[in-house]
């Protein structure tokens, strides 16, 4: 999983008490997570009209890499990168990827507590991930 670096910079330096980031700077650590620098920065500058800097450089790096999917949860910067032909996936669709790939995640535990820290899902997703994931 590549992240540029504005990302890594808001989730483990600027958030390193917000929840995600000793997460983040431990999937480093082990290897999983690796920053990747991309290339067109004006490219960047343009988006960052529409979206934050982070999400902008995801979005570039994703089309630089030809990436098969790019995380994404804010709105804005979902509809741009899906105007852009990426494949989106939001922070609850990694966690269900990462469960179908077999990583010690537990899905009910994971979501419940993204709402614990503000994360929104509609009942009626919450109930129905649960069901397909037999959880």
């Amino acid at each position: 999983l590549y992240i540029p670096k504005a990302v890594y910079e808001e989730v483990a330096i600027s958030g390193k008490d917000e929840p995600g980031s000793v997460e983040t700077k431990e999937a480093m650590e082990n290897g999983w997570i690796k920053i990747k620098q991309m290339q067109d920065s004006l490219a960047v500058q343009v988006l960052t009209k529409s979206v934050d800097v982070g999400e902008a450089e995801a979005i570039i790096l994703a089309k630089e890499m030809q990436a098969d999917i790019v995380f994404l949860d804010d709105s804005q910067a979902r509809s741009v990168a899906e105007f852009m032909g990426l494949n989106i996936v939001g922070v609850v669709g990694m966690l269900m990827l990462a469960v179908a790939k077999g990583l010690p995640v537990v899905l009910k535990e994971s979501i419940d507590q993204l709402i614990k820290e503000g994360f929104r899902i509609s009942p009626k997703l919450y109930k129905q991930i649960l069901e397909d994931f037999k959880e």
